[in-house]
């Protein structure tokens, strides 16, 4: 039965010998059940390297380590795998942390996370590092229930950059050279600096009651693996298609 279950699987997604190639569904992401043809497959392309048990049990050390022998191996395959995307709400490394972790799976419908290993909701972030300040920036989290609160602060926002002539009158976004203006003119930094506390809390609330990982887009390494994000971390980066893009030193 196993062997026969196997060669259905590899009938349905084999295309060419590329991971990019292969017919992969969201579904074959959403259990561990097809996790080992998987790995056979990848393999093939980025040759052997040690799996993690679960999240609880891994660092971001051992991850990259994994990563740059992949990378040693085959650096255009690992950017496929990195990359692979068999839904567009798949972001990039989420597909690459179920390779690297036993349990870790991919969640599906409308649920408010990317992922689950040791029955703990992930969070997957694909972002850029600013060396200069440490911080990562780039990226977004998604408006929900839990996170509602951000529509108000981001009124509170513009308003300020308005009524300050930082934004124009029609303006709905709020670029990161205009934040840093209203982070250091005189007349918004203390208003400013209120809101964004208020901001902080909601997301640093947000992101600790899950794991939260984050890769640099650049190339595919995790900057950031289940720490206790503070509100101080949690800075304001541009508001933008009618959301906050934080900035959250690492």
């Amino acid at each position: 039965m196993i062997f026969e279950e196997k060669n259905t699987f590899l009938k349905r997604v084999v295309n060419y010998n590329t991971i990019s190639s292969y017919n992969f569904s969201l579904k074959d992401f959403q259990t561990t059940k097809y996790k080992p043809y998987i790995r056979e497959l990848f393999e093939r392309n980025l040759g052997k390297i040690d799996y993690s048990k679960d999240i609880l049990n891994t660092n971001i050390i051992f991850l990259n380590n994994q990563i740059e022998k992949m990378i040693s191996k085959n650096k255009s395959e690992f950017i496929n795998l990195f990359n692979l995307s068999p839904q567009k709400s798949i972001g990039s490394g989420e597909i690459l942390l179920y390779y690297l972790i036993d349990d870790f799976v991919l969640s599906g419908g409308n649920k408010p996370y990317d992922a689950e290993s040791s029955n703990k909701e992930i969070e997957i972030k694909s972002t850029n590092l600013k060396l200069t300040t440490n911080e990562i920036f780039g990226f977004r989290i998604a408006i929900s229930k839990e996170t509602s609160e951000t529509l108000n602060i981001i009124t509170d926002l513009i308003e300020l950059a308005k009524s300050n002539n930082i934004i124009t009158k029609t303006s709905i976004d709020i670029s990161s050279n205009k934040i840093m203006q209203l982070r250091k003119n005189s007349n918004t930094k203390i208003k400013y600096e209120f809101i964004r506390k208020k901001y902080s809390e909601v997301i640093s609330n947000y992101l600790n009651k899950r794991l939260f990982i984050a890769f640099n887009k650049n190339n595919g390494k995790i900057l950031f693996l289940d720490k206790k994000i503070f509100p101080e971390l949690i800075n304001i980066y541009e508001v933008t298609q009618g959301n906050i893009k934080p900035s959250i030193k690492v």
